[in-house]
């Protein structure tokens, strides 16, 4: 037992949380406190790494992670094998079978902490719920009029498909990447719903202020094509269906943080099983970005009665927080589980029909493909641009063209759609080719072309982007904005909104924010450019996996210039991210 703790008091210069953990359990142990300790010490280090849980069946794997942060470990023999690891922990009671009280839960070999055993049983048992509960037909006859109006061609089966479960289930997953019409389909859909129930109340929502927005913006948009649509196949527009698109136009985004009703310094909401939000029907965006928690929390939240589609990429990073709930539902679908008939996957993209090396590279590397003999055969004109990384200068042209143009932009709304036509993107924060240093040295060859003068941390063409939600003001992490003078000559911070108008904030007034030439891969879901600098690292890291480049390549629409080698790109295109969880098994 002593020794165990001095072995422990080695994580506590690098996971304070870990060694706590570590320390409480091994002094409530009844027996076996060594590997109950250790254990304790692994799980809250899987947390930390985002998994759900521990997985026990995979020992090696599992005391090799341990022995990186505790080099001087000798492991309890128990450990070494599945089965004796799982008595030990059974017989310390520290662990439980989840009709247990101990503070860890073991099942199908699997160690969990209860709180985050709860959040996956809730998940999956209030998806199995609504996947088994259909809508009334009453009233959607007619609506088979308008799937053939709004899917007409065989390439669009898959979102029919997608709007027939939607209106027949109560549960519906659409998962597709960027340009396969995933909330466009998501609008047909909210049409259609308000012509069979013109009151139906609805909410959208996502787990970030950013991507709720930008899915207000599509969806009100889509009204547009919507229109033109019905009028382009039945001649004129009645009053249902002009009623049925003003309600579009009306719509709000929330973050689901909001929609469920924060409470300051707490882990729970004012909406829950006890207290259902008041929809008839909620759509969820940008669903590979939510964590176990939020989304059990939210599916607790919808009332029995209410319909729910869940829109998001499977392939693409997962959430900040533990777990990787998009692409678990699909394997689980694919598995033919219990959601197999309400998940929908959409395979063909539009977005790069221009620029079909973007295509070719971002499925090469989802699906660990020969990434060098993509880019050997494409040509600049596809969408692909492969840039040496060896001198800094290489990129001073692109960054004076590409930033110039904002910056010698007059108009504050055209000079921000111009700002948000490019952006560099990069997976890590430290290092030559970090995001805080290629910040730093895009600001270094503007001010030397003279294009921007750094007079103090708020200077005129700083493009900003907010870190932190600030409801009252309306500013959402992710937002992006422009400190320019205002008419008066005062510096302000300007922002536009998610129906194109603008606003400005005193530079004081502002919440978390930071420059934003560069930005993180993981900042930039849920955003599209025309255009990337997607810069990797000199040196391959465990931290560069297939998912986030996938994520940073389907940021663009137009063209993707790679600063990187090679071989780190292809070495990255072969490691995928793997969160330890037990939500497929639990779907099945």
């Amino acid at each position: 037992m002593d020794k165990i703790k001095k072995q422990i008091k080695q994580l506590e210069s690098t996971d304070k949380l870990a060694a706590a953990f570590a320390y409480f359990i091994a002094d409530h142990a009844k027996s076996n406190a060594d590997t109950a300790a250790l254990s304790a010490a692994l799980l809250s280090m899987e947390l930390t790494n985002k998994q759900i849980c521990l997985d026990l069946t995979n020992s090696e794997a599992a005391l090799a992670k341990i022995a990186q942060a505790l080099p001087d470990i000798e492991f309890p023999e128990a450990m070494k094998k599945y089965e004796s690891w799982e008595k030990a922990m059974l017989d310390s009671q520290t662990a439980s079978l989840p009709n247990g009280e101990a503070p860890i839960i073991i099942e199908h070999g699997k160690m969990y902490l209860r709180r985050y055993y709860n959040y996956e049983k809730t998940t999956a048992e209030n998806l199995k719920k609504a996947a088994l509960a259909n809508l009334p037909c009453d009233g959607r006859e007619k609506i088979s009029e308008y799937l053939n109006i709004f899917f007409p061609s065989d390439d669009e089966s898959a979102q029919k498909t997608a709007a027939e479960t939607a209106l027949t289930n109560r549960l519906t997953i659409i998962s597709g990447g960027p340009g396969t019409g995933k909330t466009t389909t998501a609008a047909k859909i909210l049409f259609l719903f308000l012509l069979s129930e013109p009151n139906l109340s609805i909410a959208l929502t996502a787990p970030t202020g950013k991507a709720a927005m930008r899915m207000m913006e599509a969806v009100t948009s889509a009204r547009f094509f919507l229109e033109e649509t019905v009028i382009k196949a039945k001649g004129s527009i009645n009053d249902e269906e002009k009623k049925a698109i003003e309600t579009m136009a009306s719509l709000e985004g929330s973050t689901m943080h909001r929609l469920l009703g924060t409470i300051p310094a707490s882990p729970y909401f004012r909406h829950n099983s006890e207290n259902p939000l008041n929809y008839g029907l909620v759509v969820i965006d940008e669903a590979s970005m939510i964590d176990i928690a939020l989304m059990a929390k939210f599916l607790d939240a919808l009332p029995p009665s209410a319909s729910c589609i869940i829109l998001g990429d499977k392939d693409q990073l997962s959430s900040v927080e533990a777990g990787a709930i998009m692409f678990d539902i699909c394997e689980s679908a694919n598995k033919h589980g219990a959601l197999e008939k309400n998940v929908i996957l959409l395979t063909k993209s539009w977005r790069f029909a221009q620029y079909p090396g973007i295509e070719a590279l971002s499925k090469a590397v989802n699906t660990g493909g020969d990434v060098k003999n993509i880019l050997d055969n494409i040509k600049p004109k596809d969408g692909v641009e492969l840039i040496a990384n060896d001198n800094h200068s290489n990129i001073a042209p692109l960054l004076i063209k590409e930033f110039g143009a904002y910056i010698n932009t007059a108009g504050i709304k055209e000079a921000l759609n111009e700002l948000n036509r490019f952006r560099i993107l990069a997976p890590l924060r430290e290092g030559r080719l970090g995001v805080n240093a290629l910040n730093l040295l895009a600001e270094e060859i503007l001010e030397r072309a003279g294009l921007i003068k750094r007079n103090g941390g708020m200077y005129v063409n700083r493009p900003v982007m907010i870190t932190k939600n600030d409801y009252q003001l309306e500013l959402f992490n992710g937002d992006t904005g422009l400190v320019r003078r205002n008419e008066n000559g005062e510096l302000r911070v300007f922002f536009q909104n998610a129906h194109g108008g603008i606003r400005s904030f005193a530079p004081s007034l502002l919440p978390e924010h930071e420059t934003v030439f560069a930005m993180t891969i993981h900042k930039s879901q849920g955003s599209e450019f025309d255009a990337i600098l997607l810069a990797l690292p000199d040196k391959d890291s465990e931290l560069l996996t297939k998912e986030i480049l996938y994520t940073g390549i389907t940021r663009a629409r137009k063209k993707v210039l790679l600063l990187c080698k090679n071989e780190i790109l292809q070495a990255a295109s072969e490691r995928n991210i793997r969160r330890a969880s037990g939500l497929v098994d639990a779907l099945l």
